[in-house]
């Protein structure tokens, strides 16, 4: 139909939902309700996704810091150093270091939770802070102390 003002105008139904076309109706055309449908399952799947990736997150946090110990090996003239270690002193170093690496390490999938760490004591008494523990500080798979005792730090805060 062409208007007075020469504009085109198309009347008629719009299919199922059974409202006039160019009608300015407040109705939603299917198309509409179609789209907004998406939209929304789009949203949700969003939604849905961050959940999952939260969760997953939580639970590698749960794994890591349920297995947050290490096995270490102290030697027989070091334990009463490790267990009061003296406030900004060497064990309180190799201790916080000793955490942060077997934090990192426990968050990798396929991190071993049986190796053991055994410290050289002569190594040890002889560290250069600025140098990280791992020149005296060395692990293993045999899953005990050959000397020294057993020790488990804990690496949760």
């Amino acid at each position: 139909m062409i208007s007075a003002s020469g504009a085109i105008q198309i009347t008629g139904r719009n299919g199922e939902d059974d409202q006039p076309v160019g009608t300015g109706s407040s109705v939603p055309s299917l198309r509409d309700q179609m789209l907004r449908q998406l939209a929304i399952g789009v949203a949700e799947d969003s939604q849905s996704r961050a959940r999952e990736k939260a969760q997953a997150d939580a639970e590698l946090r749960a794994r890591t810091e349920a297995s947050a110990r290490g096995s270490i090996c102290v030697p027989d003239d070091l334990p009463g150093e490790w267990n009061n270690p003296p406030a900004g002193g060497k064990m309180e170093t190799l201790q916080r270091q000793l955490k942060e690496s077997l934090r990192e390490r426990a968050k990798l999938q396929h991190y071993d939770e049986t190796k053991w760490f055994t410290v050289d004591s002569g190594r040890y008494r002889s560290w250069d802070l600025r140098v990280f523990f791992q020149t005296f500080v060395t692990a293993s798979d045999d899953g005990g102390c050959s000397s020294g005792h057993h020790e488990y730090l804990p690496l949760t805060p």
